[in-house]
């Protein structure tokens, strides 16, 4: 896990070291219902991401998932605006 700030947002990602992602699923994963790939062994119903998106988008927000750089897995990161706080 790592996260950075870039301009007026901060980005905090995080790096799986699960199976590799099937071709295509990053653009689909965040689908409302999009079932995780069979390969994965794990039973969901699609909705953990898409509610993710959903509340990013909600504070201005960007989620993404890519293959991960090196090995199998995946990086997951979100991206949210620094707000003043405060008075």
């Amino acid at each position: 896990m790592a996260a950075s700030r870039h301009g007026d947002a901060v980005r905090v990602e995080l790096l799986d070291d699960g199976p590799a992602l099937p071709e295509g699923y990053a653009e689909r994963a965040f689908d409302p219902f999009a079932p995780p790939e069979p390969t994965q062994g794990r039973p969901g119903i699609g909705l953990s991401l898409a509610i993710c998106r959903e509340q990013a988008m909600q504070l201005d927000g960007h989620v993404g998932l890519a293959p991960a750089p090196s090995g199998p897995g995946a990086l997951f990161w979100i991206s949210l605006p620094l707000r003043p706080t405060g008075p």
